[in-house]
């Protein structure tokens, strides 16, 4: 009861200004709103300029290039259930690397899940999104959770079938296949199976970094002396603590939280497998 609006407002007010690629639009409900995009662009400088919804009807229907998170997507449409480490990947990849409102998520898993429930996925939507009451240490990788989720590409090439014949190292990657490999699998990217939707996803991460270090500059006021972010209770006076990330905290310029690759998923390590 002290939170009834935490699947529409940011419960950390603060971050009702925070920048995003795809914003959303209370008016219309967000989901796909042209206005919420020219909002967007009024709002915010040349360097930061708004998205269509490309990027977000692409991950809704696992169209992203990105084999593990258009697995996850995939099982979700079809059977209204993905597992949750899973729900973390597809939920990090909208969020910090396709940079779109976390409530646009949050609707489609509420209109998607047969579990669905309103207050944990709320709850659960915010701290992805950086306006919640813990940030989460950790950001979910689209290849490099493989190695943890699906480290023999089982899952993806159950709901991913056009990359079936690809082996293990490239499953998860099929644009590092050398092309006798992705020949030899019957994988044309871009027609069997789509290209990636971000090809850099260090400056996605960047972008999404700098839109919450924005917020926090122009909002002093609730950053503690430790780094983290107080939250006004409704008790007069009284405030919480919210964990806020290390890279916050820092108010750095280059990304610290990030998961990285175990060896199978390494290029540099990987053994050559095209003779050409």
């Amino acid at each position: 009861w002290l939170s009834p609006h935490m699947c529409e407002e940011p419960l950390r007010p603060q971050y009702a200004t925070q920048w995003w690629a795809l914003p959303w639009d209370p008016v219309g409900r967000g989901d796909s709103v042209p206005r919420a995009v020219a909002v967007n662009k009024k709002r915010w400088h040349a360097g930061m300029v708004a998205s269509s919804d490309d990027a977000l009807r692409a991950w809704q229907f696992g169209q992203t290039g990105y084999p593990l998170v258009d697995a996850g997507m995939r099982e979700l449409w079809a059977t209204g259930y993905v597992p949750n480490y899973v729900r973390h990947v597809v939920a990090g990849f909208l969020i910090e690397y396709l940079n779109v409102d976390w409530r646009h998520g949050q609707l489609w898993f509420h209109d998607t899940l047969v579990d669905a429930d309103v207050a944990i996925q709320g709850f659960m939507w915010q701290n992805g999104g950086h306006s919640g009451m813990d940030q989460w240490n950790f950001v979910m990788h689209p290849v490099y959770a493989a190695k943890s989720a699906d480290p023999d590409g089982a899952y993806v090439r159950r709901w991913c079938p056009e990359l079936a014949g690809l082996p293990r190292e490239f499953v998860h990657c099929p644009w590092e296949a050398p092309a006798t490999t992705l020949a030899a699998a019957n994988v044309a990217l871009g027609r069997h199976y789509p290209k990636r939707i971000v090809l850099d996803l260090e400056d996605a991460r960047r972008k999404s970094l700098k839109a919450v270090v924005d917020v926090r500059r122009a909002h002093p006021e609730y950053v503690l002396p430790d780094g983290n972010e107080a939250l006004p209770l409704p008790e007069p006076g009284r405030t919480a603590r919210c964990i806020t990330r290390v890279d916050y905290r820092m108010m750095s310029e280059e990304v610290v939280t990030r998961q990285t690759a175990a060896a199978p998923w390494d290029a540099s390590r990987r053994q050559r497998r095209d003779p050409m």
